[in-house]
């Protein structure tokens, strides 16, 4: 079955996403076929070969609006919810880890000014 869609897929038989058999590709490979076959070609199947090659055509033009409309499409609220939920809780993290940081340097500056004032006094013998 694979086979069968790899094949009908390179000679451009089916839709594009679907996978489905096109009408349209297969009357412009008949048509082709039918106008290269024929040693007289009559304006009756030049006619319906332009017919067939405007219908597919058309066909993918309107696929690919329907393919455009899709990609600008808003993104799901859901989706745009759960992001914002995970970058507040990662805000919340740094925030707390800031903290911690500024307690630290709290703590560091009154060592150091601890330590400071200890070398600062003279020490006098009694």
């Amino acid at each position: 079955m694979n086979k069968l869609i790899a094949l009908l897929s390179s000679l451009n038989l089916l839709e594009r996403g679907n996978k489905k058999l096109s009408i349209s590709n297969i009357a412009v490979i008949v048509c082709i076929v039918k106008i290269a076959v024929s040693s007289n070609v009559s304006v009756v199947e030049i006619g319906a070969l332009l017919l067939s090659l405007l219908n597919y055509a058309h066909k993918r033009t309107e696929n690919n609006k329907i393919i455009k409309n899709d990609q600008e499409k808003l993104p799901d609220s859901s989706n745009v919810l759960a992001q914002v939920e995970e970058l507040r809780a990662k805000l919340e993290q740094q925030s707390k880890e800031l903290e911690i940081q500024g307690k630290v340097v709290e703590d560091a500056k009154s060592l150091i000014t601890g330590t400071k004032l200890a070398n600062s006094q003279k020490r006098q013998q009694l």
